[in-house]
């Protein structure tokens, strides 16, 4: 295998503002299922017409990061140029332990979006349609409860942080089969995930950002078996972080069901070689790539990729946003023309 194999998508339309151009961007986008749908579509046809690359179209209804936070009321704000964020009003523990889940989805109001969406997306288009984003408990649970309030009570009340993490990873199970069950799709098949058609058998991803920020050893012990649990319910599940991750690399290597990692990896290149190299010794497959750098770094990244990566096992995946870039290590404002970006990197992988 060599790299004239490894499927390549480059991203060229991305569901959310963030990178996005502003003046372009539907106004009423949060608020109109219809308006979501065409400026998705658009950008599927736009990218279909002038690239020639592995990505297989989808749509999905994008509110952030923060729906199940949302669900479990968390203060969720609309920037005027950017993705909602949500934020903990959590503050004690008496606070935390009226949290409950009983509450139907419709009634929460992102997750009412989000089925009203589901709902339009499928009856006013021919485009497979696939869940919103996926965040597994530990993501969640920081912006309900707040970082703080997390990581000091791992330490002082850990069976209740445990309670917490099953309540919310018991939801995330339950959420996502419901909106399965509205798209008609599979418990272990999915249309699409971070630009991603995955094989039948795996039938969701989660996000987990936040393991970077956890020793192995609170991983271990909070979220392994949360984990086992939410993405046996699916087949197989990827997990998805940024940055480097790799000091839980034996705890995820260990995770039941593991169908796959999604990592962006900030431009490290060293940090990908070893876990790509940790997994493959686990025959785990990795998507990786990133948010693209700005065009003057974008041809050494992309060479340090092919000199330094394993075509075997390898899908790159690559966003490519307008007014957003990668230098060193962080994002930045930039102008690009993500069309001439896509093709200048497929050139570099000889598609």
């Amino acid at each position: 295998c060599d790299f004239d194999e490894v499927p390549v998508i480059v991203n060229t339309t991305t569901p959310g503002v963030t990178g996005q151009n502003i003046e372009r961007f539907p106004r009423d986008y949060f608020n109109s299922p219809d308006s979501m749908m065409k400026f998705q579509i658009a950008g599927c046809e736009n990218h279909l017409e002038k690239i020639d690359d592995d990505f297989i179209p989808f749509l999905t209804p994008w509110y952030g990061v923060c729906v199940v936070p949302d669900y479990f009321g968390a203060k969720v704000t609309f920037p005027k140029n950017g993705d909602p964020a949500a934020f903990s009003r959590i503050e004690t523990v008496g606070e935390a332990k009226k949290l409950s889940n009983k509450k139907k989805f419709y009634k929460a109001d992102l997750m009412n979006k989000v089925i009203n969406t589901l709902k339009y997306f499928k009856e006013h288009s021919d485009y497979p349609v696939s869940v919103t984003d996926s965040q597994g408990a530990l993501n969640c649970i920081s912006m309900i409860i707040g970082y703080d309030n997390l990581f000091y009570w791992m330490k002082d009340d850990p069976e209740f942080i445990d309670y917490l993490l099953d309540l919310v990873n018991n939801t995330i199970i339950e959420w996502t089969k419901f909106q399965k069950e509205i798209i008609g799709e599979r418990s272990n098949i999915i249309n699409g995930i971070l630009s991603i058609k995955p094989p039948d058998g795996v039938g969701a991803w989660f996000s987990d950002d936040d393991l970077t920020l956890l020793s192995p050893e609170l991983y271990e012990k909070f979220i392994i078996k949360k984990h086992n649990k939410l993405f046996g319910n699916f087949g197989k599940s990827i997990l998805h972080w940024c940055g480097n991750g790799n000091h839980q690399l034996n705890n995820v290597i260990n995770i039941n069901s593991i169908g796959g990692v999604h990592n962006f990896f900030l431009g490290d290149i060293d940090s990908a070689v070893t876990l790509q190299k940790k997994l493959q010794e686990n025959k785990i497959p990795l998507i990786t790539g990133d948010i693209i750098p700005v065009d003057d770094e974008l041809k050494n990244y992309c060479r340090s990729i092919r000199e330094r990566l394993n075509p075997v096992g390898l899908i790159l995946n690559f966003w490519i946003y307008p007014k957003l870039g990668l230098k060193d290590g962080k994002y930045v404002f930039t102008e690009r023309n993500v069309i001439d970006s896509a093709l200048r990197i497929l050139d570099y992988f000889g598609k």
